[in-house]
């Protein structure tokens, strides 16, 4: 098992919108419904929402986050990284 970090910059400096908190639902939402990996939550602040992911497969994982990512259109302000203890 692996876990994958995903960050979404924000268009401002502080909190998520309404809108934006909406998007990351959707993420992680469709993480699950596609059988990405486990959801292990998210935040966001100081310009960026994150989410954290629970994979068995790191590759894999990236490579099916960074598809979903830009089907969302966000893949352009979105990093996903193994996360690193």
């Amino acid at each position: 098992m692996a876990e994958i970090e995903i960050r979404m910059k924000l268009k401002g400096d502080g909190l998520a919108t309404s809108e934006e908190l909406a998007l990351r639902h959707k993420f992680q939402d469709e993480i699950e419904a596609r059988g990405i990996g486990k959801d292990l939550g998210g935040g966001s602040g100081f310009g960026e929402m994150d989410v954290l992911v629970e994979v068995t497969d790191a590759v894999t994982g990236k490579s099916l986050l960074r598809v979903l990512a830009d089907e969302l259109g966000i893949i352009d302000r979105t990093t996903i990284e193994e996360s690193i203890d």
